[in-house]
């Protein structure tokens, strides 16, 4: 895994957040949103929420955290409170991004599935349905705590050129309630750049991107 954007470059992520802070939910975008359905083979179905300006530049398909329960609907209406992926949507828009967030499998808890290889095939598929929106520009991979895990296990396993890159944020190194961290993801098949976020409001933060780092580093 190359860690050229290692923390160097979390001034957009700080950014956003900042933004987000400041504009409320939704940001200032007026960029319609919409909910999609991704077949992911012959029986069965992703539910998607789909946001992007007229006209897409680059995309960037973002993994939430939590049991990944969107509660999709057919309409696009969200429950307030959601996590950094949904609140932050509006002002990837601003900035040329298709944003592409998955709900969970037939609103099951994800926690627990998301370093499998079934959920890796997932991601693979949300990421070329990306690409069906964005044909020439880059597409990252993003996940926010519990979809760290799924970031990981989706850029482990990515084609080559594929992604342009990979975005982990309050990620899951220590096991807990969902019995799987980003280690069990199979980081070591991660050929794209990397960028580790972490909260400085939040005790163990610092203790996490260290291990990932020191992880990284001995890989390199």
């Amino acid at each position: 895994m190359r860690s050229a954007a290692l923390l160097a470059g979390a001034c957009l992520i700080g950014a956003l957040a900042a933004r987000q802070n400041a504009a409320g939910e939704q940001g200032e975008s007026a960029a319609p949103q919409e909910v999609l359905t991704v077949p992911l083979g012959p029986h069965a179905l992703q539910r998607i929420l789909y946001v992007a300006p007229a006209h897409p530049l680059r995309a960037i398909v973002m993994m939430p955290g939590g049991s990944g329960d969107l509660g999709l609907g057919r309409s696009a209406d969200l429950p307030q409170n959601q996590n950094f992926v949904i609140r932050t949507r509006f002002l990837w828009v601003e900035r040329g991004y298709a944003v592409i967030i998955p709900d969970a499998l037939d609103h099951q808890n994800m926690r627990g599935l998301r370093s499998s290889p079934e959920y890796a095939a997932v991601v693979d598929m949300l990421v070329d349905f990306a690409r069906t929106r964005v044909t020439d520009g880059p597409i990252f991979l993003l996940g926010t705590s519990q979809g760290s895990i799924a970031a990981m296990n989706g850029a482990a396993h990515a084609r080559p050129g594929q992604l342009a890159g990979v975005v982990l944020t309050e990620s899951v190194s220590r096991l807990g309630g969902s019995h799987e961290t980003v280690f069990d993801a199979d980081p070591a098949g991660v050929r794209v750049p990397a960028l580790v976020v972490a909260n400085r409001d939040y005790g163990i933060e610092e203790q996490v991107v260290a291990q990932i780092a020191g992880w990284m580093q001995a890989l390199n």
